[in-house]
């Protein structure tokens, strides 16, 4: 929905929301990111499969934190994690309740 979200606040009948942009960045061997990213591709696994881009034995999915670990460390690198879009807006004059969406990209 990411990109949507403005689109979907105006068409539910809110106010044009405020928009962020956002991914965490990370570096070193401490950086936990490294099983979010590999739980990412786990979790997208059928489809990589399904569209013939990667087999079980070519991601090795037991195997992916550890190796994203080492060749970013080694090499110095910074890996991302994917990234999020969230919008916020407020609604009525006596309350400035804020409602907020996030999703990712």
């Amino acid at each position: 929905m990411g990109m949507k979200l403005c689109g979907t606040f105006l068409a539910a009948g809110l106010p044009a929301p405020h928009l962020r942009y956002e991914a965490a960045i990370g570096t070193g061997p401490e950086w936990a990111g490294y099983e979010v990213l590999a739980g990412v591709v786990r979790d997208l696994l059928p489809v990589l499969q399904n569209f013939g881009i990667a087999t079980t034995e070519d991601i090795r999915i037991e195997t992916l934190a550890a190796r994203l670990r080492e060749e970013v460390a080694s090499a110095g690198g910074v890996a991302r994690l994917p990234a999020l879009v969230s919008a916020w807006t407020r609604i009525g004059m006596s309350y400035p309740r804020k409602t907020s969406v996030t999703n990712r990209i």
